[in-house]
């Protein structure tokens, strides 16, 4: 499988998703925020916003969708996709009656039955009084934030990263991503590169997750230090890279790192609540943490050859980000209103995605940042009067707008639900 992202911006050309099924429909109240959500969601109508979402990705890119690609990868013959899975810790912290009936319905449930549990869920099936007494309802519980594609794993250059994910209930998603990528092939020897297997991957230790990471170009690349992504993870990253100095890859493997030390909040769990690119001179930024005097802590990595990291401070983004050959304009989410800037960044506001060079889709239901966007010279559009017209298709800048009202009270934005594994490059 190809993989290549040397920019944030450039034409969108393959990008992983997932549609949210019965494993966000079976969300209970008392559930909610153990599994990360703001609120229960109401389905039908959440599910409705992400269809609308789905069609323009499926015109500006060519989707795929990580339930297909499982179906593909588990009907290996002699179960290896299924053996990498417990390999790689599918069972692990699992009590050992619980690991053991786990075990054998992996390994002789259908391809279906198998998806279906591993993402819907597997209800519980107690062989003791104890087990029977946890109070737990499922074997495998499910993974209602497993649309949120953009978390579990991400591209830089032409390299796989498996997320460590912060919390337990969403580990498993980095898995399921690696095993939709056919990450399990580059663990048989036997296998050669021709039938799919991706070049390399890096499975990620400590907590870092995809929403932290944006990929500037081909040198640098903005991570946030988090409530979901800490040193250790960004350390993990580091080495990573830095194991890749001097192999020959297209794109390049970053070198640098500019560092932003994000509040602990719940509104700021990853940097592109606050942060992202909408064309290769141009982000949505959010005010209050970014500007003036007092904005926060960025801290710079990076290495050259042989050398060791280094890392060292900077006054501000901007300074870092003119430090690295790459200025951007800051557009400020939610206008000029401090109030409307906290409402607007809780409704994910900032969380836009790229799909080409001054090609945005934005949440409808943030009005002060679509006017920010428009100001700042891009044409604004529903995504339904975009689809009807070619020549509005080939528009430029243009943010294309979407509802999003129970997309964002499930917790994230447009760019949360994308994981981008081919881009165009961009010629700045």
């Amino acid at each position: 499988m190809n993989l290549s992202i040397p920019n944030e911006v450039g034409r969108l050309q393959s990008v992983l998703l997932h549609n949210p099924g019965r494993e966000v429909a079976a969300m209970t109240p008392d559930r909610a925020s153990e599994n990360l959500f703001y609120d229960v969601v109401p389905f039908e109508p959440m599910v409705e916003e992400y269809r609308r979402f789905r069609k323009v990705m499926e015109v500006f890119s060519e989707p795929v969708f990580i339930r297909d690609r499982l179906a593909v990868e588990l009907r290996d013959e002699g179960g290896l996709a299924r053996r990498w899975l417990v390999h790689h810790g599918l069972l692990a912290g699992l009590h050992r009656s619980k690991a053991a009936r786990l075990h054998t319905w992996l390994m002789k449930a259908s391809v279906e039955e198998l998806i279906q549990g591993l993402v819907g869920g597997r209800e519980k099936r107690s062989d003791t009084l104890e087990d029977y007494l946890s109070g737990e309802t499922h074997d495998l519980p499910p993974l209602p934030n497993l649309f949120f594609t953009r978390d579990p794993g991400f591209v830089i250059g032409s390299d796989l990263f498996i997320s460590a994910m912060a919390h337990p209930v969403r580990r498993r998603e980095g898995l399921l991503t690696a095993l939709a990528l056919g990450a399990w092939r580059l663990d048989d020897q036997s296998i050669t590169p021709d039938t799919g297997s991706i070049p390399r991957m890096h499975m990620l230790s400590g907590s870092i997750e995809g929403g932290d990471v944006l990929v500037l170009d081909g040198s640098t690349i903005v991570v946030g230090l988090s409530q979901r992504t800490n040193p250790r993870g960004v350390d993990s990253l580091i080495s990573s890279l830095w194991s890749r100095r001097n192999g020959k890859s297209n794109p390049p493997v970053p070198h640098r790192i500019i560092l932003v030390h994000l509040p602990h909040q719940r509104s700021m769990i990853h940097l592109d609540m606050v942060f992202t690119l909408v064309s290769s001179t141009q982000a949505l930024m959010y005010r209050p943490l970014f500007e003036g005097v007092r904005g926060v802590r960025v801290t710079g990595v990076s290495w050259e050859n042989r050398e060791p990291p280094r890392f060292y401070e900077y006054d501000s983004v901007f300074q870092a980000l003119e430090a690295a050959g790459h200025p951007l304009e800051p557009l400020w989410g939610g206008g000029g209103d401090a109030t409307v800037q906290q409402r607007e960044q809780w409704m994910a506001g900032i969380n836009v995605c790229s799909l080409d060079e001054g090609l945005v889709i934005a949440y409808k239901n943030n009005p002060a940042t679509i006017q920010t966007l428009a100001h700042a010279g891009f044409s604004i559009m529903s995504d339904q009067k975009v689809l009807s017209s070619r020549d509005l298709m080939e528009k430029r800048p243009l943010c294309i707008t979407l509802p999003g009202l129970e997309l964002a009270r499930a917790g994230g934005g447009l760019r949360c639900m994308t994981m981008p594994l081919t881009r165009a490059a961009v010629t700045r």
